[in-house]
C-alpha cells in the first residue's frame, strides 16, 4: 500500500525554464537560424523502502542519467 501511494505521488513536471528555452530554439529554428547540435539529457531517480515485518527499514536509491548529442552538418560548400 505505502508503495502503491508512493508511486502516485512522485509526478516531476519540467522545469519551466526548459520550456522557454525549447520554445526559442524552434521559433530560431522556424526563422531561419537553424540548430547545429540537439543535445538530450534525462535523468531520474527511484527511491525503494521497505520495511519488514520486524520494522526494519531497507531504502535504496537508483540514479539513472542518460545524455544523448546529435550534431548536423551541413554539406552545401
Amino acid at each position: 500500500m505505502l508503495q502503491d501511494v508512493l508511486k502516485r505521488t512522485c509526478d516531476e513536471q519540467a522545469p519551466e525554464d526548459l520550456h522557454e528555452s525549447i520554445h526559442r530554439q524552434l521559433r530560431a529554428q522556424m526563422a531561419g537560424a537553424g540548430a547545429t547540435e540537439v543535445v538530450t539529457q534525462f535523468s531520474m531517480t527511484e527511491i525503494s523502502i521497505e520495511i519488514d515485518e520486524f520494522g526494519n527499514v531497507e531504502h535504496r536509491e537508483i540514479q539513472i542519467e542518460q545524455t544523448h548529442i546529435q550534431h548536423f552538418i551541413d554539406d552545401e560548400d
